[in-house]
């Protein structure tokens, strides 16, 4: 036989679907009886029931104040429940029963509890009603902990609700509740501990929204807070607060005041149309980040006395354009705050430094920062006690200064990209000995940098471009340095300096400006070394009536109508400079370069006859002749060049014209490398040439020792020669060398010492090898050499 089977059905299914489930449905019905059952009775409160309920000695009643009463019976047990109907209810209330909720059964608007609430027993829980005093006292009032407050308005009190009048509550939570119109404080908490303030609606109170001092560990969140007499939050000597998502708008004070607290964080709030968005006030190690500051009317967050190594990062800090109102004000002694990657824009002022009596900003660190689009400056500093850090900011488009230091000392501006401002990307006015270093200010729309009676400024490594007036302005601006900053394409001249004494200008290129590349009037001191002055549509550099100037080792070229003018400057040394051709600076005997105006030879030689780089600036030396010196001419600067020259004419030249007649120039200079593109020399040692000017036909002896460090190993120094470098080739000179005074000399025609190279090798040396070797390991001399008829 087969095996019969049941045909499938979806009804069967369907049928015990729905048994199962009311099985279930009356095994949960039970579990809730057995619950309630285990909580006690449910007390209901009726205000239209007949006046018998409150005395029938049931579980109904007509009057909360009846419930409490002390003579009450029965009367409700720990964690018993009361619902009260609709209607109005006049009366103070205690409540001294724990675990006791109180409930209304249709909500604030149709329950009116018209009197005061004392919750004098832990983990009460009051919903539902409409709390109204009537001005004769707190509205609620709690004392224990574990209270809740859910969906109540309390209004019309003098306080909103007060917590911990004695001892102090601890868990005390405050959810959905309108706290309004209460002739002080919304709402007023002392010593409380891990208070919840959750998604309440505190407005139009006479004092604070809410007054919180001394609480630890409280969280208030996502409440509206609008329309307080005297702030939003007030938070007084409290720690460990959490104020997250919270909208406070249109208070008269701040919207959130940090006054001795610690430890707080204050995250994604909307501060809007108050008086003042944040306010710390000695309070320390707080984090404010992520918040939206806007609108307000004095300033978006104020840092005041005694607040130290706060955090302060990504808020958006904007529109507070209050007549000079900051967007971010360091106020008073203030240290070791962290300020970093906040967008402050559209305010009266970016951010603003000042003091009080107490003391100025110290140690703060602003960075990576927006600062855009202020009233006035980007920032201000008006006093300081020095060591602020301004490092990594982006401030643009404001209508001031960029920047602007009106005193102090001692602050470091960094890495910051200041541009398009209305007036200087820097200003420096009575504040001295800070450093500006790596900068890029481009762009506005005066000069990039002013510095006025302000002494011991550093400026090193930023770029100054583009500006509508000057790239640097200094006035009466003592001792200011300048090293490493490129100075470029602005439309004035790219430094003024006038009044003040100890100008140092080293390595600073200052190229391409629409006037001079850099003018100094009425100076008493200054030294420029190194510098590269070169292109500058006006001239290079301008000296007016200044004293004590030593120019030494730029770059001096390219620059239209001169490279270097002096106007009654006696007192000005521009020797060893480069004016961008190796005979020197136009005028001076035949030289091609940038011309020198108002100075004599004397002080401007000896030129170098290279750029800089390429040559050992301490071994430049020259020699200017003026009288007849016979025949015979000896320029010995083996001292400095490790050369001595010897110039003479043969004996039957003797007796014709002396071989200077007028006036004579001798350079002569180490070079750092090799001449660019020479074909190699095998084992070389160094070059010599030297430069000669107004001498007639002779010869020259060049002798040039070596020592035995610098004699390449297995080199024999009796094979050592000069070689000449003459139309890409090295040429062999005549003469010998003197291994036992570490000499070796040679000759040439004077007219083939043109200028060019001369290398002192190994003798087996190839005369037109095709590569250099590697000449880091050497000393390398070059002297420069050409003849002009006077």
């Amino acid at each position: 036989m087969g095996v019969w089977h049941r045909p499938f059905s979806w009804r069967a299914i369907r049928q015990g679907a729905v048994t199962i489930g009311l099985l279930l449905l009356t095994l949960l019905v039970s579990l809730q009886l057995a619950w309630a059952t285990s909580q006690g009775p449910v007390f209901t409160v009726d205000i239209n029931s007949p006046t018998a309920e409150d005395g029938n000695h049931d579980y109904h009643y007509r009057t909360l104040t009846a419930l409490f009463a002390p003579e009450a019976y029965p009367k409700p047990g720990e964690h018993d429940l009361v619902l009260v109907s609709p209607g109005v209810y006049p009366g103070t209330l205690v409540i001294r029963t724990k675990g006791l909720i109180l409930r209304s059964t249709a909500g604030a608007k149709k329950t009116i509890i018209r009197g005061q609430l004392l919750i004098e027993a832990e983990d009460v829980q009051i919903s539902g009603f409409s709390i109204d005093p009537q001005g004769r006292g707190p509205g609620v009032t709690i004392g224990r902990d574990g209270a809740e407050l859910i969906s109540n308005e309390i209004h019309d009190g003098t306080v909103g609700v007060l917590i911990g009048v004695q001892s102090g509550s601890r868990q005390v939570l405050l959810r959905q509740n309108r706290i309004f119109n209460n002739r002080q404080d919304g709402l007023s908490a002392r010593d409380a501990r891990e208070l919840k303030l959750i998604a309440n609606r505190i407005r139009g109170n006479g004092g604070a929204g809410a007054l919180l001092k001394d609480l630890q560990g409280a969280i208030i969140q996502e409440n509206i807070i609008t329309f307080n007499r005297l702030g939003g939050l007030e938070i007084l000597g409290s720690s460990q607060t959490q104020i997250v998502k919270n909208q406070i708008s249109d208070n008269m004070l701040a919207a959130i005041m940090l006054k001795r607290a610690s430890d707080t964080l204050v995250s994604a709030n909307e501060l809007s149309s108050n008086e003042i968005g944040l306010f710390l006030w000695g309070a320390s190690a707080n984090r404010l980040t992520g918040n939206t500051i806007r609108r307000n009317r004095a300033g978006g967050i104020f840092i005041r006395d005694g607040s130290q190594e706060n955090v302060i990062t990504d808020n958006q800090i904007e529109d507070n354009a209050g007549w000079g109102a900051p967007g971010l004000w360091l106020v008073g002694m203030v240290s070791g705050n962290r300020i970093g990657q906040n967008r402050l824009e559209n305010n009266g002022v970016g951010v603003l430094l000042s003091g009080t009596a107490a003391g100025r900003p110290e140690g703060n660190l602003l960075e990576k920062n927006l600062i855009a689009g202020s009233d006035s400056e980007g920032g201000r500093v008006e006093a300081s006690d020095g060591q602020n850090v301004w490092r990594g900011n982006e401030i643009k488009d404001n209508n001031g200064a960029g920047l602007a230091l009106l005193a102090g000392s001692r602050e470091t501006i960094s890495a910051n990209l200041i541009h398009d401002n209305g007036a200087q990307g820097i200003a420096i006015t009575n504040a001295g000995n800070n450093r500006l270093q790596d900068n890029q200010i481009a762009s506005n729309g005066d000069d990039g940098i002013l510095i006025e009676k302000s002494p011991e400024n550093l400026l090193s490594g930023n770029l100054i471009t583009s500006n509508a007036r000057s790239g640097l302005k200094l006035e009466q601006a003592d001792r200011t340095r300048l090293k490493g900053n490129t100075i470029t394409q602005n439309q004035n001249e790219g430094l003024y300096a006038e009044g003040g004494s100890g100008l140092y200008l080293a390595k600073n290129l200052i190229q391409d400006n629409g006037a001079r590349g850099l003018h100094l009037q009425g100076v008493a001191s200054a030294d420029l070394q190194d510098n590269q002055v070169i292109n500058n549509s006006r001239g290079g550099v301008l000296l007016s009536q200044v004293s004590q100037v030593d120019l030494q080792g730029n770059q001096i070229s390219g620059n239209t109508q001169f490279g270097l003018e002096a106007l009654q400057s006696p007192l000005v040394s521009a020797r060893r400079n480069w004016w961008g051709d190796p005979r020197g600076p136009a005028g001076a005997f035949n030289g091609g370069g940038n011309a020198v105006i108002g100075l004599p030879l004397a002080q401007i030689v000896p030129w170098l006859p290279a750029l800089p780089g390429e040559l050992a600036l301490t071994s430049v030396a020259g020699a200017t002749l003026n009288w007849p010196r016979g025949n015979r001419i000896q320029f010995d600067v083996s001292d400095r060049a490790d050369l001595d020259l010897e110039i003479y004419r043969a004996p039957a030249l003797a007796q014709s014209a002396p071989l200077v007649t007028s006036r004579a120039l001798l350079i002569a200079a180490k070079l750092s490398g090799p001449p660019p593109g020479a074909p190699l020399l095998k084992d070389p040692i160094k070059f010599v040439s030297v430069q000669v000017n107004g001498l007639k036909e002779g010869t020259a002896q060049l002798t040039v020792v070596y020592s035995d460090a610098e004699l390449p190993p297995g080199v024999p120094a009796a094979e050592l020669r000069l070689y000449s470098l003459e139309r890409g080739r090295w040429q062999l000179l005549p003469g010998q060398a003197q291994p036992l005074f570490h000499r070796v000399s040679g000759e040439l025609p004077l007219d083939r010492l043109r200028g060019q190279p001369i290398a002192l090798a190994a003798g087996n040396s190839p005369p037109d090898p095709p590569h250099l070797r590697d000449w880091s390991l050497w000393r390398l001399l070059a002297l420069t050499a050409w003849t002009i008829v006077p």
